[in-house]
């Protein structure tokens, strides 16, 4: 605890008693690291801004800038990527079917409790091996390893650092998998996880081609055209977050939402704040949108049960350049879940990501280590504007 800065650290059921832990660290306005750190696991470069903030529970109370009494609670829940194109989600299943067959034939690794078919600097004679009953299996090389001449002959793949496909990245080099979908009128997403389904959660987010939109989309395209857009069902998934992320970041893909999950009630407490202190940062001005599990009971009378909700707050993390305005890239999300939404141990529960997303049934092939958030890093254009931002919004305040 740091009581001269009001920041305390709670403990979460996030972070296990054993790393490894996950860290995504960023630079504004240029590029993103995404930092795994395990036995296993290097770096992945990915463009985009993020900002700072490094604690996986946090409760912030009235030393930290809050007029009010009340103490926010706060711990990483999802980050959303949005990028250029995704395919298919049977294309991605496929590849993690091809290593489930894969892992099956190598050896139990009681590092991961699953298993591994080469051992951590394996020697050159050894991959070279892996690599040909890879092929057996997965004979169609991945869009992320284009067939290229190697050095000395020795490699037949090679590697080519541009152009790559995330989810297939986040597969094939992390062990994750996609385990939920959302298909929407202009948008589609994929929920990708390690295999704790509670640890670190990416959403990904694409335009979907006109030949892609569902067939409800079609039916309302007139309706969407008249009406200027936004007919998603949810918000978090509407093309003109999509659409205004691009343009301000020159049309390149990146993380574009930090999601944390706060405590009941908090949303709307930290709308008030940002009402208050710094209104033109809301993204829309309808504040929080509430979404609502329930049952009706159709009988002498009417009886609605309702079985849970989530309320979603989206703000812009920083302020442009000069100040007076949002800036309309990095979004930091808060989210509220009750009832059905919530979390349980050993329960995915992808609608407690964001609404709209299904499961997918994936399957873990045992080499997946768990990932979790650790810490979220970024340079920002105007360092002492946003500590203050934070501050007075959430009562943030700087512990070195």
């Amino acid at each position: 605890a740091w009581p001269d800065y009001g920041v305390h650290i709670t403990g979460s059921d996030l972070i296990p008693a054993s790393p490894p832990h996950c860290g995504v660290s960023g630079i504004s306005k240029s590029s993103l690291v995404v930092a795994v750190r395990s036995s296993r696991f290097d770096l992945i470069p990915f463009p985009n801004p993020l900002f700072s903030l490094s604690m996986a529970s946090v409760e912030v109370g009235e030393a930290g800038g809050l007029s009010d009494e009340a103490t926010l609670h706060f711990q990483f829940h999802h980050i959303q990527a949005y990028v250029d194109s995704m395919k298919p989600l049977e294309h991605y299943k496929k590849i993690g079917d091809h290593l489930n067959q894969l892992a099956r034939q190598g050896h139990y690794d009681p590092f991961s409790g699953g298993m591994r078919y080469l051992e951590p600097n394996a020697h050159h004679t050894r991959v070279q091996q892996g690599r040909r009953v890879w092929e057996s299996i997965h004979p169609v090389p991945l869009s992320s390893a284009p067939i290229t001449p190697g050095k000395e002959g020795k490699d037949k793949l090679g590697y080519v650092a541009a152009g790559q496909d995330f989810v297939e990245q986040l597969i094939v080099g992390l062990g994750w998998r996609v385990t939920a979908e959302y298909v929407g009128v202009r948008t589609r997403s994929l929920l990708v996880t390690s295999s704790d389904a509670r640890g670190v959660k990416f959403v990904v987010t694409s335009l979907s081609p006109p030949r892609e939109q569902c067939s409800a989309a079609k039916g309302s395209q007139a309706q969407e055209e008249e009406a200027g857009g936004g007919y998603e069902c949810y918000d978090h998934f509407d093309s003109c977050h999509v659409n205004r992320f691009l343009a301000s970041h020159d049309g390149r893909q990146g993380f574009a939402v930090l999601g944390f999950e706060v405590g009941e009630g908090e949303c709307d407490k930290i709308l008030a704040r940002y009402m208050a202190k710094s209104p033109e940062l809301l993204v829309s001005q309808e504040g929080v949108k509430t979404y609502r599990d329930s049952r009706v009971i159709e009988g002498k009378r009417r009886v609605e049960i309702d079985l849970g909700s989530m309320k979603v707050l989206d703000v812009f993390a920083y302020h442009s350049e000069g100040g007076k305005t949002g800036d309309n890239g990095t979004v930091l999300r808060f989210v509220e879940r009750k009832g059905s939404f919530e979390g349980r141990p050993g329960f995915a529960n992808p609608g407690g990501v964001l609404p709209g997303l299904c499961d997918v049934n994936p399957t873990f092939d045992g080499t997946s280590i768990p990932a979790y958030s650790d810490h979220w890093v970024s340079n920002v254009l105007d360092r002492e504007g946003f500590l203050t931002t934070l501050e007075q919004t959430l009562g943030f305040a700087p512990k070195v």
